[in-house]
């Protein structure tokens, strides 16, 4: 009872003491979700009867409409790290012969980005191409698959920070099938 009371620069400082330890917990949580790897069990299968194609996703994919009328869907996960999408489109049979030679060019041109590492694949009776694409910053960089199934376009990829989330993206890759 005869103890005083603090003065108002100690009850200051106190209080500024308390809520830089609060944001350090809040910062460090943050920092420890960013660059913690994905837990095997946010994994989650993923199956489009419409799409016509089945793949595993780190999350909980969401679905969206091509846009202009083009029937199709893009779904994804976005994650702190990276963009895992898968994207499918029914063209013409013109349309879809161009799709192979011109798309990796296509998406290298979108982003404003540089194309490298081009080869040609398969999935199944689906031809492909796999190819990485730069972004002009340096910081980013794309693996994308493509595949012609019929008149069937499916585009396939990973956006991600330079060298992060290999396991992961080669997870998603080989997880996908039609």
């Amino acid at each position: 009872m005869r103890m005083r009371q603090p003065g108002i620069i100690a009850t200051i400082g106190w209080v500024v003491f308390y809520a830089a330890v609060i944001l350090a917990v809040m910062v460090s949580a943050s920092v420890i979700r960013l660059y913690a790897p994905v837990p095997e069990g946010e994994w989650r299968h993923y199956s489009s009867q419409e799409g016509r194609f089945a793949v595993d996703m780190p999350g909980i994919a969401k679905e969206k409409e091509l846009p202009d009328g083009v029937r199709g869907k893009a779904v994804f996960v976005q994650t702190p790290e990276a963009l895992y999408s898968v994207t499918w489109s029914d063209v013409s049979q013109s349309d879809a012969q161009k799709f192979l030679e011109n798309e990796p060019v296509t998406m290298a041109s979108a982003m404003k980005g540089t194309l490298s590492a081009s080869r040609d694949i398969s999935l199944g009776a689906a031809k492909g191409k796999e190819f990485l694409l730069a972004h002009p910053s340096g910081n980013v960089e794309g693996r994308c698959r493509i595949f012609l199934d019929g008149t069937r376009c499916y585009k396939v990829f990973v956006f991600a920070g330079k060298g992060e989330r290999e396991k992961d993206s080669k997870k998603f890759f080989e997880s996908f099938s039609l």
